[in-house]
């Protein structure tokens, strides 16, 4: 950062940045934080920002040069986070959620252009999967065009390709549950792997 050596990290629920000496050059531990989704030039501007989980219902978007908050998003009520993923692009970077308890998938997009990541777009998926029950949640280009699309899977029996840029469903698949639908779980089974 500005030329020299820092390190950037996570202690509990707190954020640091030290330099190479170990010494430190500030802390955060007022938001709370819980994971650290990414960081990097997250905005496509020349900073370095890092989007940090709050918890199992927020996420902060961090100035690591200075530890400060830029952003924070909250879960509608009586959600938590769920399937959550981000992807670093070039020019912008994407945060994906599909937040645990709701029927809804949202996207925001950072891309340096708006001092807040702006809401890209917000869609209700009621008639793909069962509120409560997923959805879990992969990026990847299922269709060959060098495009990462949204693929989640959910109960009872559901797997869908969503536009990233839209969230508007490409297609999808819906499969039997031997011995029914309230059999069995779609939980960490889903990953994508390019087989060409």
């Amino acid at each position: 950062i500005g030329g020299k050596i820092r390190y950037f990290g996570l202690v509990r629920s707190e954020l640091r940045l030290v330099d190479n000496t170990g010494k430190s050059i500030w802390r955060n531990a007022v938001l709370g934080a819980d994971t650290v989704l990414g960081a990097g030039d997250l905005s496509g501007n020349g900073g370095v920002q890092a989007l940090v989980t709050l918890g199992q219902t927020g996420v902060a978007l961090v100035d690591v040069v200075n530890g400060r908050s830029l952003w924070t998003w909250t879960v509608p009520p009586g959600s938590y986070l769920g399937a959550c993923k981000l992807l670093v692009r070039p020019r912008d970077t994407r945060f994906v959620c599909f937040p645990q308890n709701t029927l809804i998938g949202l996207c925001y997009r950072l891309d340096g252009k708006e001092s807040k990541p702006e809401l890209l777009w917000q869609r209700t998926y009621s008639s793909a999967y069962w509120q409560g029950y997923g959805p879990l949640l992969v990026l990847a280009d299922m269709d060959n065009d060098a495009k990462h699309d949204i693929v989640v899977a959910g109960k009872p029996g559901y797997a869908g390709v969503y536009d990233l840029d839209t969230g508007a469903l490409r297609f999808e698949a819906r499969y039997q549950v031997t011995d029914g639908p309230d059999i069995g779980l779609p939980y960490g089974l889903l990953t994508a792997e390019d087989l060409d």
